[in-house]
This record gives C-alpha cells, structure tokens and sequence, in this order.
C-alpha cells in the first residue's frame, strides 16, 4: 500500500512511502524519462526496525534527507529522518539508518524547533 510520495526536482528523485504486512517501505525511483519511473533505477527499502509501523508522510528535507512521519499503530506515532545517499547504499536497513526527530511532541530540523501536537 503506497500512502505518500514526494518529488525532488533538483535531483531528479521520487520517493515512495508506504507498508506492506505491518511492514514499512520506501521505493527510491531515480534516472527515469518523464513520467515513466519504473523503467528508471528504483529500489526498494524495507524497513524491519520500526515493524508495525504505518507509515503515512515523506517528503525531502534537502537534497539528500527526507522526513518519514508515522501514524499511531502497533508502534508510537512519530516522524524519522534518513539519508537518501544511506538508504541507496545498504541492504539492510539498521537502527541507526533512521533518525527519530520527536522528542516530547516537538521536532527539532537544523536547530529549529517546530511545536507539534501528535494525537490518535
């Protein structure tokens, strides 16, 4: 199940966010010609650590991050961040390939801080 995707025009990149089986994923689609992105570089990325969690929001951050936000399921409401360049790179994604940004309902983004309100 696809819930979300963002496009960077800069670098020419889609991503895709979704779940599959309790299951989270990102698809990388990249060097594709207009709109047909299958018949470019794509990967997909399970991401075993945060099992059960349903994976709703991404978009980029920059160039090479994005921001993955989660609804409450099995696991804790909450937003990730990830480097693109990591995730491209590993074939089993760890612990540390995802960086939580939520730390008592507000997200820290290049010191900034944005207050957020997480509910059900």
């Amino acid at each position: 199940l696809i819930t979300g995707a963002d496009y960077n025009e800069e670098n020419e990149t889609l991503v895709l966010i979704g779940y599959e089986y309790f299951v989270p994923f990102v698809w990388i689609m990249q060097d594709f010609e207009n709109n047909d992105f299958f018949n470019g570089n794509k990967k997909r990325i399970d991401f075993a650590p945060i099992q059960g969690a349903q994976t709703e929001g991404v978009c980029f951050l920059n160039r090479d991050e994005i921001i993955i936000s989660c609804e409450k399921s099995f696991y804790l409401a909450s937003i990730f961040k990830c480097s693109l360049q990591e995730l491209t790179h590993e074939k089993i994604i760890s612990d540390t390939s995802l960086t939580p940004l939520i730390i008592n309902n507000s997200v820290s983004l290049n010191g900034d801080r944005l207050k957020i309100n997480l509910t059900d």
